[in-house]
């Protein structure tokens, strides 16, 4: 018999209490400020981890607030309010990217030999053997 080591997760089901998006975005294109706070309870998550995987930690919280000002700026400018989680991805690489551009800091190169240096490493290691 075979035992898995974790169970698959559940999805969790949909809060169907929870304003979908396209309508938030609509209600703050007319104005409404608590729409656009919870686009931004909705999404703020997302934007942090992106920012988060892209430039150091110290830059983050205050690029986060820079990509949902974008956002609320550029509103009108979206045409399907149902692209707002895709946009505002997008919005958050590109601070990211003119955030690394603008400080000047390189992204890291990896080592050309980095696959022979890892094989031996491994084949080397007691659990291997």
């Amino acid at each position: 018999m075979v035992i898995p080591l974790s169970l698959p997760r559940a999805r969790p089901e949909p809060d169907s209490s929870e304003p979908v998006p396209a309508d938030l975005v609509t209600a703050a294109r007319r104005g409404d400020r608590s729409a656009f706070a919870e686009l931004y309870r909705q999404h703020v998550k997302m934007v942090h981890g992106l920012l988060l995987a892209r430039v150091p930690r110290v830059d983050v919280d205050d690029l986060v607030q820079e990509v949902f000002l974008t956002a609320m700026r550029r509103l009108e400018s979206r045409r399907n309010p149902a692209s707002f989680p895709g946009w505002l991805a997008a919005i958050a690489r590109n601070h990211a990217i003119d955030h690394l551009r603008r400080s000047g800091a390189a992204p890291a190169e990896l080592p050309e030999n980095l696959a022979a240096r890892t094989r031996r490493r491994i084949a080397s290691s007691p659990r291997h053997c």
